[in-house]
């Protein structure tokens, strides 16, 4: 995905300069990239969802013994996950909320454990900025000042918050 990602983000340009083919905005070319980009993104989607299901059902088949957390790949949570992710995405992209903000949630009700649930959010989050991060990189819009800034937010902000977390947790738990 990444790679079909960085392609397609080259092959239509940043929109302020041409493209490395000549592709400006919002011309027949420039849709039929974006196009076949939301299509081969919905084609890897299928094999993983194929996949998914797949193991599952071999699970299943061997009577692997699943416990409280871990996820089923029923058709009702597969549809859900599907229908968050494609959603999601366009709601977190656009309005700039965390991933996790939308995921975690869905995860816990799908009765995935909280901490996994919220592990698995911080991983996609993760891949999310990466592809995000590199590719304003290679467009040479990345603004280093601004950057430096947010990390040094991020970091005096998490720090005391994951101390506090941790702290709580112990408290909660009786130690």
């Amino acid at each position: 995905m990444l790679v079909i990602l960085f392609a397609v983000n080259f092959l239509r340009g940043d929109g302020k300069t041409p493209s490395i083919i000549g592709v400006t905005r919002c011309q027949p070319l420039d849709w039929a990239l974006f196009a076949s980009l939301l299509i081969l993104s919905s084609v890897l989607m299928g094999i993983a969802i194929f996949i998914l299901r797949k193991e599952y059902f071999m699970k299943k088949r061997i009577e692997f013994p699943f416990v409280k957390g871990d996820i089923k790949a029923t058709v009702p949570n597969v549809t859900r996950l599907t229908i968050v992710g494609l959603f999601g995405g366009f709601i977190v992209g656009s309005v700039g909320i965390g991933i996790g903000t939308l995921f975690i949630p869905v995860l816990i009700q799908l009765d995935l454990h909280p901490i996994v649930a919220t592990q698995t959010a911080h991983y996609v989050s993760m891949m999310t900025n990466i592809a995000a991060a590199i590719i304003v990189i290679l467009m040479k819009r990345l603004f280093i000042e601004y950057s430096i800034l947010v990390n040094i937010y991020v970091i005096v902000g998490s720090l005391p918050g994951i101390y506090l977390q941790n702290r709580l947790a112990q408290k909660a738990e009786g130690k």
